[in-house]
């Protein structure tokens, strides 16, 4: 090498340094996240209670053994019932589908069972014939409350659509209150049978969960065996 590119060089080293490159430091990514359906969680295992059982099994089917009970609305967001009468002993089994607020239990015909479903603060699963809806801490959604009608929950109140209307939009009377312990939201739908009336209806809200569901969801608890 020439003598003055070997001083240029030699220079060039004391004046700079020699640098390492290095690694960027690994970032923390923190928990893992939650999974997109909660309900993703909590189908593993084997849940009793005084309505029934529910086992999800290793080969991905699941099997509900259901009390089916009568029970009446005593108030708006609540439900009477009981496990020891107006039940009826129904079994499904097949293979298990998880939907946002629902539990489904395909058959070999492809068609499926759905059942409303959540999981408490308690680690609870809540299952049966129901409706849950997320509408999150801002109190916003759409609730499908029939084949034909969406109730859209907006920040400055309800409004009601009929799709045999061409998706008519119509303001509906609903508020969130706080009765015995609970927040329920009631709101206005037509009568099933008779659509030239209007009657009162109500979901329980979950405040932390940021659920609406069934008022007879509530009672239909399922928890984990041990």
């Amino acid at each position: 090498m020439p003598r003055i590119l070997f001083f240029i060089l030699i220079c060039t080293v004391m004046l700079f340094g020699c640098k390492k490159e290095e690694s960027p430091a690994p970032k923390d990514s923190g928990p893992p996240p939650a999974p997109a359906n909660p309900l993703e969680a909590a189908a593993k295992g084997e849940y009793s209670g005084p309505y029934g059982s529910v086992s999800f099994r290793e080969d991905g089917s699941v099997l509900f053994a259901y009390k089916n009970c009568m029970y009446e609305s005593t108030e708006l967001g609540f439900a009477k019932m009981s496990p020891d009468s107006g039940c009826t002993e129904e079994s499904y089994e097949g293979s298990l589908e998880l939907n946002p607020g629902q539990i489904g239990i395909r058959q070999a015909d492809a068609s499926s069972y759905l059942f409303g479903a959540y999981l408490d603060e308690e680690s609870k699963l809540h299952m049966g014939i129901g409706e849950v809806f997320d509408i999150g801490q801002k109190k916003q959604g759409a609730l499908t409350i029939s084949p034909l009608r969406t109730l859209h929950l907006e920040e400055k109140g309800c409004r009601l659509e009929d799709a045999m209307k061409d998706g008519e939009m119509t303001e509906v009377p609903c508020a969130f209150v706080e009765r015995n312990g609970r927040t329920v939201f009631e709101f206005e739908r037509e009568d099933f049978f008779d659509k030239s009336k209007m009657v009162k209806d109500a979901y329980v809200f979950l405040p932390k969960l940021g659920l609406l569901v069934s008022p007879n969801l509530v009672e239909l608890a399922f928890a984990t065996k041990r």
